[in-house]
């Protein structure tokens, strides 16, 4: 048996952090005409992100190969302060078993960081498991599966939209990753909610579609039909209307196989 979490985390933008590293380096307004519009100047990085919502789904993989979903968890603003989401989210992973793996998409690049950034900032424990080498090559051997590297491989860094739209997976329906920002200035915390809980079930869906090249007996089509049940099943959510199309079209797809089959067995 081995158990799988599966993680995601938006951010909103530290804006007085970056006015703070504008002013260490002398930056006038007039600079930014000169500027590239990526300069870090320009556009903050990572370290000026602070952790506005997290959501996280456990998966199971049994003995004999049967997948079984956990419930899916959130946390986020602005009830909760960044250290308790982080508290809560880091319980959750504390009460993993030894053997678990933390799956993300870009993890490594992106929400491990930031999130080990904030636990240092608010002055919050990090779980055994988040504190390892930052090389992918230890990473996995650590806890830690970064899906982007690993169906990646040498291969570009592809977003998780891209992949997900290979697989006929929903992904980023509620908004796009850029429209997060504006999210939290107008105050709509439960669309936040929302985008990060979305991430996570198409993250889930990926993970599930990996899940029968390394386990033999791993059986995902009930564990995806399961998982689209439950993103169908959220009504309050604006996603749920794009995973019950997804369940119906793994029906409608399953279903043409087995005609297939039973074609070519009395053709």
């Amino acid at each position: 048996m081995i158990k799988f979490l599966v993680y995601d985390a938006e951010y909103s933008r530290d804006v007085a952090g970056h006015a703070l590293y504008q002013q260490a380096e002398r930056y006038e307004p007039t600079h930014g005409l000169k500027l590239p519009t990526k300069d870090p100047l320009v556009s903050p990085r990572w370290p000026f992100r602070t952790v506005a919502a997290i959501a996280w789904l456990e998966i199971e993989v049994a003995d004999d190969g049967q997948i079984f979903l956990g419930q899916l968890g959130a946390v986020c603003g602005p009830e909760l302060t960044e250290a308790q989401m982080l508290q809560r989210f880091f319980k959750t992973v504390d009460q993993l078993p030894a053997h678990a793996m933390l799956v993300g998409w870009g993890t490594g690049s992106s929400d491990d960081i930031q999130i080990r950034l904030a636990a240092t900032r608010c002055g919050v424990r990090l779980p055994q498991r988040m504190i390892v080498p930052l090389q992918p090559g230890k990473r996995y051997a650590a806890g830690q599966l970064d899906l982007m590297v690993h169906v990646g491989g040498d291969g570009a860094r592809v977003h998780l939209a891209e992949y997900c739209a290979a697989l006929r997976i929903p992904a980023k329906v509620v908004a796009a990753p850029t429209a997060v920002s504006g999210l939290i200035a107008s105050g709509n915390w439960s669309l936040v909610q929302a985008v990060c809980e979305g991430d996570v079930l198409s993250t889930a869906a990926v993970l599930l579609y990996q899940l029968p090249c390394h386990f033999d007996g791993a059986r995902s089509l009930g564990a995806l039909l399961s998982l689209a049940r439950l993103g169908a099943a959220r009504m309050d959510r604006p996603y749920a209307g794009a995973f019950a199309a997804w369940q119906a079209e793994l029906v409608r797809r399953e279903s043409g196989r087995v005609v297939e089959a039973l074609a070519a067995l009395h053709g």
